[in-house]
């Protein structure tokens, strides 16, 4: 018990700088557990939803924060939001699309579509308790959207208004980049040709960065973007566009067990929304944890040696054994909290002992 304290007391040092950016130093600064990015909203106020979660008995003990994805510019996105630009208005959207059947199968589609209310709104925002007053270390999200030509002013904007903010800020703070989201209107891997030059930007902020990516991000591009300087390391398990086909011999999702059809325009998310497929959303859950791990797996084979995070589908102790057996360094939580709350502090404490008596060099 002792080393437990101890590992979480480090995970508590405020403005501590990561020396080199080894997979220990992560481990020991963010913590072996971090929630899926938005579980907890953009400054951990939650949903109205998670009221009734708490009769499950869920609960975000020593898991670190990581905020909602927020973007460079006011989003307005697929899901209504309240006058403070944050907030989501109804308990469930209907951006997001669940039965009790998916919910048994711990399973669900969303195309929430990154709605909020732009960065510089959300490092003066007064609601809710601001970033800059937290005082455990925590991450960020970001995302550029809309037209290809403005993703790099887009990143500027976002380095900017951050950099300003920065010297005020509590607690180590850490970026995921987040270049998978499907629900923005446009392909997720459109953004590969430019995250080199968004690393180069966002490098000037001088604090970890994560790639955030789905199974469908290639792996060779991932291991060149893993030698980037700016790079610490990837999240790996972004929701996966609906009826997505990965490679031959890969896990593959049974979608028209889960939904009856496998066509985008068919999907219950874009028949709410007049048959776009640009809104049949992605699936979060249980059926992502062996893509997750197969990834990560070959990501290893190929020579990645950098910090990993897996989620996707992580819903027991058992299935945290399992990412950390494909080669995984850090898990993130996000819809167990949905699926099977009453499991969350016992994946949470097992993860931690886990990744923290056996961390990877």
């Amino acid at each position: 018990m002792s080393n437990c304290i101890y590992f979480f007391q480090q995970c508590d040092r405020n403005k501590e700088k990561l020396p080199t950016l080894t997979n220990t130093n992560i481990l020991r600064i963010l913590g072996a557990v971090w929630m899926a990015s938005g579980a907890k909203g953009t400054f951990g106020e939650g949903y109205k939803i998670d009221r009734l979660k708490r009769l499950g008995l869920m609960c975000h003990w020593f898991i670190t924060f990581v905020a909602k994805t927020v973007t460079a510019e006011k989003n307005e996105g697929n899901t209504p939001l309240e006058e403070d630009g944050f907030s989501v208005k109804h308990w469930i959207p209907k951006s997001i699309y669940i039965t009790f059947f998916l919910w048994w199968k711990k399973a669900c589609l969303n195309c929430f579509g990154l709605s909020n209310g732009g960065i510089e709104a959300a490092l003066s925002q007064t609601k809710f308790k601001r970033w800059q007053d937290r005082t455990k270390p925590f991450m960020l999200s970001f995302m550029p959207v809309g037209d290809k030509s403005t993703w790099l002013a887009q990143t500027r904007k976002f380095v900017d208004a951050l950099l300003q903010e920065l010297p005020s800020f509590r607690a180590q703070v850490a970026l995921q980049f987040n270049s998978s989201c499907p629900n923005t209107g446009n392909n997720p891997l459109e953004l590969a040709p430019f995250i080199t030059q968004i690393f180069d930007i966002l490098e000037e902020l001088d604090i970890p960065i994560l790639l955030k990516i789905n199974a469908e991000f290639p792996i060779p591009l991932a291991k060149e973007i893993s030698l980037h300087p700016a790079c610490s390391g990837f999240v790996m398990g972004n929701t996966l566009p609906f009826g997505s086909r990965l490679p031959e011999g890969w896990p593959q999702v049974d979608w028209i067990g889960l939904f009856g059809t496998d066509k985008p325009e068919e999907s219950p998310l874009a028949l709410r929304f007049e048959g776009d497929p640009k809104k049949a959303g992605g699936l979060s859950g249980a059926p992502l944890l062996p893509i997750v791990c197969h990834w990560i797996a070959e990501a290893r084979e190929a020579g990645i040696t950098c910090h990993i995070n897996a989620g996707g589908g992580i819903n027991s102790p058992r299935d945290v054994s399992k990412v950390w057996l494909a080669g995984a360094d850090s898990i993130s939580l996000g819809t167990i909290s949905m699926f099977r709350p009453w499991i969350m502090l016992p994946t949470t404490l097992f993860a931690h002992f886990l990744f923290r008596l056996l961390p990877r060099k």
